[in-house]
């Protein structure tokens, strides 16, 4: 069974102002070996590099590492958002905020 996926109210709300920019704007929850927010990626475009499908929201694709997927013991994952950017290269760093995954169950 895949976990469900859930924005959060700010989260959701920072996604419809980069549809604006990005059409084809997905979310990928990668495996960083790290449990920080480093492992959600906002990107323009689905990655080339073999993805699972976990979700459609909000009009935005969530996808994941076949690996992390794997080693996912939740029945629902929380994206929310910080009011800082780091160096990554993530899209949503061009609006002076980091997506992360929240605590679920």
């Amino acid at each position: 069974m895949s976990p469900d996926v859930e924005f959060t109210t700010k989260a959701a709300g920072l996604l419809l102002r980069m549809q604006a920019e990005h059409r084809n704007l997905v979310v990928l929850l990668d495996d960083t070996s790290y449990y920080t927010n480093s492992n959600v990626m906002a990107r323009e475009n689905t990655p080339t590099w073999p993805v699972d499908l976990l979700s459609e929201k909000d009009g935005v694709r969530v996808y994941i590492n076949p690996v992390l997927r794997k080693s996912l013991q939740t029945a629902w994952v929380v994206i929310d958002v910080l009011d800082f950017a780091d160096d990554s290269f993530s899209l949503e760093t061009k609006f002076g905020k980091r997506f992360f995954k929240s605590a679920a169950s």
